[in-house]
């Protein structure tokens, strides 16, 4: 389950929200816990979904040819994603960046249910193309504070079971977030 974002201890109707839906959470597993015996025990495990990332990894690394050599971590898992985009029709501009964000918080959600690991920018933009026929072209311009030329975020096993023993112990599973408010579209204008 998903934590906190910083700012959410600092509203008082969010965070009691947030307290009653745990203690949701927890009730619904109480039939469970009364059944398991010995030194059995089930609990939640709070995912990291804010802050530097210790598992995704950003590239490609200068000087490196092959994605997976990068050792950049990514440096916030709450993604901004910052992009140019041309329209065939600005009448309906504001509805195509409604639709894009959509599309890009879809995309970035594949990350999180476990259908894929790795994102790549030139994917994105192809999603992006075939569901929306209004965007003439897209150019990317970041992740984060990272430039262009950082067009994949990735992690570097296929799976957990891949993780040796010490790397297990410290391993916490991650959510990449993308939302709204961290999705930039500047529009340009053909002339």
């Amino acid at each position: 389950m998903p934590l906190l974002k910083w700012d959410i201890p600092l509203d008082h109707d969010k965070m009691n929200g947030f307290i009653r839906a745990f203690d949701t959470h927890y009730a619904s597993v109480r039939p469970i816990l009364d059944r398991i015996g010995g030194n059995s025990t089930l609990d939640f495990k709070l995912y990291n979904t804010y802050g530097r990332s210790n598992n995704y990894y950003i590239g490609p690394q200068d000087g490196t040819d092959t994605l997976k050599a990068s050792n950049l971590l990514l440096d916030n898992i709450y993604v901004k994603v910052k992009i140019v985009m041309s329209v065939y029709d600005r009448s309906l501009y504001t509805q195509t960046c409604s639709n894009v964000v959509n599309d890009i918080k879809l995309f970035f959600n594949a990350l999180g249910d476990g259908s894929d690991d790795d994102l790549h920018v030139s994917d994105l933009i192809t999603y992006i193309k075939s569901n929306e026929p209004n965007v003439n072209y897209i150019r990317f311009v970041g992740f984060n504070s990272y430039d262009a030329n950082k067009q994949s975020i990735f992690v570097k096993f296929n799976s957990i079971d891949d993780l040796k023993e010490d790397q297990l112990h410290i391993y916490v599973p991650e959510i990449i977030r993308v939302d709204e408010d961290s999705i930039e579209i500047i529009e340009e204008v053909d002339e």
